[in-house]
């Protein structure tokens, strides 16, 4: 097998044959990887370089790759303004798809209607709000504290639930491009 086989072979083997430049670098590297016998004292470049001159691998967003016949294809790459997912969506979709696994998951209104190729599911284009499991955010702030708590919480991008109690598990706020002090304060 070349390097850009093992390359190709390892994107085959994650869910909807995508992955991120670290997941397939780490899964390419590990104990069990393919990249220990190149012969090469710089596998890391020789990955990006594969995965960003093959025809067989198509970029989804920045560091984020599929197999051509991926449901995450190339059809769904580019930029934010045709409708396709960019790296945050991705994200999101992600944290929103794990957070089911256990917790009832909330998705901030502005991005709720925003297209995602489900990476663990099977469905090729949903949006964020309808693998969401909550439409609306639980009232889960006391009356002692401030109501821009709540406020401030909807537009927090992702947010896991207590299923119980109905108490937040985790907040997300995905910072991909900008800074992130806006959205920690």
């Amino acid at each position: 097998m070349t390097q850009k086989d093992d390359v190709f072979a390892a994107l085959k083997q994650f869910p909807s044959e995508a992955a991120s430049l670290g997941q397939l670098t780490r899964k390419l590297l590990g104990p069990k990887g393919a990249a220990k016998s190149w012969g090469t004292s710089t596998p890391e470049a020789t990955i990006r370089r594969i995965v960003r001159n093959n025809p067989d691998i198509k970029t989804v967003s920045r560091a984020f790759y599929c197999t051509a016949n991926s449901p995450v294809n190339s059809s769904q790459a580019g930029k934010a303004n045709s409708g396709n997912p960019t790296q945050h969506i991705v994200c999101q979709g992600i944290l929103v798809e794990l957070g089911n696994l256990g917790c009832e998951t909330y998705v901030s209104p502005q991005d709720a209607n925003k297209s995602y190729a489900t990476i663990f599911g099977v469905s090729k284009n949903v949006k964020l709000g309808e693998i969401s499991t909550l439409k609306k955010l639980p009232d889960f702030v006391p009356p002692v504290l401030p109501k821009y708590v709540i406020r401030d919480s909807r537009t927090v991008d992702v947010i896991w639930f207590d299923d119980l109690s109905s108490m937040p598990v985790a907040m997300f706020e995905v910072e991909t491009s900008t800074d992130c002090t806006r959205s920690l304060s």
